[in-house]
């Protein structure tokens, strides 16, 4: 599998789309009509991750970047994905209503991470 899996994505590509489901439906050839989540299960051990990445509260969780690795904090215990691999996109509004989802390449969480605060860490 390439860095993007099969789709044949590099780290810093730039899909352009109005909405999550238009993304998923360019970049994994799915034909959603709408998708509210931030994952989208790609295999048995891999979610695709679209967030915002900005430190801004959003419904209990804050997405950061710390070094070479991202954060996710939670107020609770998360529900989100815990397979073990993230193909992670970050959200970037732009304007016409148009976003930029930046594929930032495949993380894994950490073994220093918490039920509140978990570190993801490139895949080599």
């Amino acid at each position: 599998m390439q860095d993007g899996g099969d789709m044949g994505l590099k780290k810093n590509s730039i899909v352009t789309a109005r909405t999550y489901a238009e993304f998923l439906n360019k970049t994994f050839n799915t034909n959603y009509k709408a998708w509210y989540k931030s994952t989208y299960n790609y295999s048995d051990d891999t979610v695709v991750w679209i967030v915002r990445i900005d430190s801004k509260d959003r419904n209990g969780f804050k997405n950061y970047i710390e070094g070479n690795n991202i954060i996710e904090e939670s107020k609770d215990n998360p529900t989100r994905s815990l397979k073990p691999i993230r193909m992670v996109f970050k959200v970037v509004d732009c304007e016409n209503g148009l976003k930029h989802f930046v594929y930032l390449g495949k993380y894994m969480m950490s073994k220093d991470s918490t039920i509140t605060r978990r570190i993801f860490v490139p895949v080599k």
